[in-house]
């Protein structure tokens, strides 16, 4: 008895993988697989091998599916024989409602809502046990799939695929229909796709930067005062720059800068922000140096600062969060935009929504579409709202006063 309700419990859980997979592959949407692209990139031949033949994905995951039913129809069949004897004409029935209830709940419903819910956080285990799936069952899979073929070429119907590649109109389109905790999001991406790495770069008078001839302890120096994890490296003047040197280079003996250094790329100022990334992560590249019109160095740009143009600064773990907090008056609050909204109702009773943003920061820029610059004032859900400070990429301090 045991043995079989624990075969039967392993087939549901089969089952409700199967469906809860075929939910994740033909929902996700092209942005999801733009997102998988450039983040495992070592698994993306898999998922394009079925994107772009769907029947096999479809028939694998049906495949798996059925024999799992199979398995889950006879546990629940040797489960209920005690009953034959006293209902012998009524086990049939029961088994067919109790084992069809079993399987549209927590075979199908269930599964299929919450990896509909979680598709992108599953995918990452969807993908690869898909894959194995396949290969386990080639010899079902293969031969279902060519007869299919041939049907489909007798009714000259073409197999279609899953994936669209990300376009700007579909990257639109997703901005105007957003989940919320994407429309920012994708606002910003947006943003990017237009911005040149001019006004993102770090300009050439903020540029840490040593001679090649510099000893080594004295690079050593100039890391633990600036704080800075990569500093360039420059041969006679800062317009002639060689490289940079990364401070885990440090942990290497060696003699001399020149051993430790590592190459650059070199950019147009009017580089889009947009062809920079997809240019560092293809390279696999930390930084870039960014020339003028004339030939001269005028900034840097990192991996980082464009990310943080689309998701936000990034904060090192190492870092401890120093948010600001002050109550000017009973109805005046002086509050950093980094603090989370259901925080300070607990705190200050401000009653303010605590969806789709999560922090007051962004609620201001959920509130007036965009991140608004120092000094802007406005009115929403009881405050009047001043930016104190703010940035490209966050409002940094709010004062909100009660009205």
């Amino acid at each position: 008895m045991i043995t079989w309700l624990l075969i039967g419990g392993l087939a549901l859980m089969w089952s409700a993988w199967a469906s809860g997979s075929e939910m994740a592959w033909v929902s996700a949407n092209p942005l999801h697989w733009e997102m998988w692209r450039h983040q495992y990139p070592r698994r993306w031949r898999l998922v394009q091998f079925f994107l772009n033949q769907p029947r096999r994905l479809i028939i694998t995951l049906l495949v798996t599916n059925n024999l799992a039913l199979v398995v889950f129809s006879v546990a629940l069949s040797r489960l209920l024989a005690p009953l034959a004897p006293w209902l012998p004409h009524a086990t049939f029935w029961i088994e067919t409602l109790l084992g069809s209830l079993i399987l549209l709940i927590a075979g199908e419903y269930l599964p299929k809502a919450l990896f509909r819910q979680w598709q992108i956080a599953l995918l990452p285990i969807v993908v690869p046990f898909t894959g194995l799936a396949y290969v386990l069952l080639l010899p079902l899979v293969e031969p279902l799939y060519r007869l299919t073929q041939g049907g489909y070429r007798l009714l000259g119907i073409e197999e279609r695929t899953f994936f669209k590649p990300l376009s700007r109109e579909s990257l639109a389109h997703f901005v105007e229909n957003p989940e919320p905790q994407l429309q920012e999001i994708l606002t910003k991406t947006l943003a990017l796709s237009e911005t040149p790495v001019r006004e993102i770069m770090v300009p050439r008078r903020e540029i840490v930067a040593v001679d090649i001839s510099t000893p080594v302890d004295r690079l050593r120096e100039i890391f633990i005062t600036s704080g800075r994890s990569r500093v360039l490296v420059y041969e006679r003047d800062l317009d002639h720059i060689v490289g940079y040197v990364y401070v885990r280079s440090l942990l290497k003996p060696a003699q001399s800068i020149r051993e430790l250094t590592e190459p650059v790329g070199f950019v147009p100022e009017s580089m889009p922000a947009t062809r920079l990334l997809e240019q560092l992560v293809r390279e696999k590249g930390a930084l870039a140096v960014v020339v003028d019109a004339r030939g001269g160095i005028a900034g840097i740009v990192t991996t980082e600062d464009l990310v943080e143009e689309v998701f936000g600064e990034i904060r090192d773990e190492r870092e401890e969060p120093d948010h600001h907090e002050r109550i000017i008056s009973p109805d005046v609050f002086e509050l950093d935009g980094a603090l989370e909204i259901d925080y300070l109702n607990e705190k200050y009773n401000l009653g303010l929504p605590t969806e789709p943003a999560v922090t007051l920061g962004g609620l201001a820029v959920y509130i007036l579409g965009a991140i608004p610059p120092k000094g802007t004032t406005f009115e929403a859900y009881g405050f009047r709202w001043e930016v104190v400070n703010a940035t490209r990429r966050r409002v940094v301090t709010l004062r909100l006063y009660k009205l």
